[in-house]
């Protein structure tokens, strides 16, 4: 039995230089190649996504028919191109187009006198004129931000239906939760 032992024993020696220098480059080629892969499906992850996410919502406001329609522009970052289209009598006024560089998905439709400011988180915008149904860029500079501006609403993703973007009235946005019920400014006010 001692002799077949000696016969089938095998001897492994050290790789020696050349072959640790062999085995750390088929490993490195390894993690490069794992690594391109990855960093592909970050950046070119939109071809793997046979269609980007699309949301649309619209209202009317004083005679105006005001549509938003928002696509994202990364697969895995909440960041968005926010098409605003402005009609009046089925006629297109004018549109805009906002990028989101991420987390500012609300617009906000602030009353200024006969001007409707329509401003996103990043305070770029257009402003409404409706007494010449004339669109402008938004101006900061000019836009009051006190008490005197009314707020019509927002145009987002509503809290009770986080995947719902729609029109959201400033009454509605008003509601808190109280109970089984919902308390609103007005009525916190009558007993």
């Amino acid at each position: 039995m001692s002799a077949f032992r000696s016969q089938v024993s095998l001897t492994l020696r050290k790789p020696g230089f050349w072959g640790y220098l062999l085995l750390s480059t088929l490993g490195m080629l390894v993690l490069a190649g794992i690594a391109l892969i990855l960093l592909g499906l970050v950046m070119f992850g939109r071809i793997l996504d046979s269609e980007p996410s699309r949301y649309a919502a619209s209202v009317s406001l004083e005679g105006y028919q005001i549509e938003v329609e928002m696509v994202s522009i990364h697969p895995f970052l909440a960041e968005y191109k926010k098409h605003i289209r402005i009609r009046k009598d089925q006629q297109l006024l004018g549109e805009k187009e906002l990028i989101d560089g991420g987390g500012f998905v609300d617009l906000y439709f602030l009353r200024d006198g006969e001007n409707i400011h329509i401003v996103d988180g990043m305070l770029s915008g257009l402003t409404l004129d409706t007494a010449n149904a004339h669109i402008r860029d938004l101006d900061t500079d000019r836009l009051p931000l006190d008490i005197s501006i009314d707020n019509l609403g927002q145009i987002g993703f509503a809290e009770q239906a986080p995947t719902t973007y729609r029109w959201q009235a400033a009454r509605e946005l008003l509601q808190v939760p109280a109970g089984n019920g919902a308390l609103t400014k007005a009525s916190a006010a009558t007993p």
